[in-house]
């Protein structure tokens, strides 16, 4: 069985309600890795990201996607357009694949396409334009580069 999820947002609101999201969703991948071949994750696991160096802040959902990896399950990740400084670094520490932007799987007998979906608002060019330059790889390293704070 495939398990799919998008647009989690984990860490948006207010602290109490962060806390209680980032639960149901660890307490979700708990009961889903049971009979999960493979848990999808299609972007925006997090309001954002700043990137893999900060993640110490996500240790319960890192523990619990690295757990269902574990146990067997396939724990596939993409970024979404708010976290799209997930990286390999975070993959790895879940035990995950981190997916293309866009990637076609076999489920159920069908070919499906799967992506987080905003490549797809075509009709928005300052989005699109600001979504060139959030994955352009230079402009990631930049960022990468001031502390924390400043990102």
């Amino acid at each position: 069985m495939y398990y799919f999820a998008s647009d989690i947002h984990l860490g948006a609101g207010e602290p109490a309600a962060a806390r209680a999201v980032e639960k149901r969703f660890v307490a979700w991948l708990d009961e889903v890795s049971r009979d999960a071949e493979a848990i999808f994750i299609l972007g925006d696991l997090f309001d954002f990201w700043l990137g893999d160096d900060t993640i110490s802040s996500a240790e319960s959902v890192v523990k619990a996607l690295a757990y269902a990896s574990s146990i067997g399950k396939r724990v596939l990740i993409a970024q979404g357009n708010r976290d799209v400084m997930l990286g390999r670094d975070f993959a790895a520490a879940c035990g995950a694949t981190l997916l293309a932007p866009e990637v076609a799987v076999k489920c159920i007998g069908k070919t499906i396409l799967l992506s987080h979906g905003d490549e797809w608002c075509t009709k928005d060019e300052e989005y699109q334009k600001f979504r060139a330059m959030t994955r352009d790889p230079q402009w990631q390293l930049s960022a990468l580069s001031l502390p924390v704070e400043k990102r």
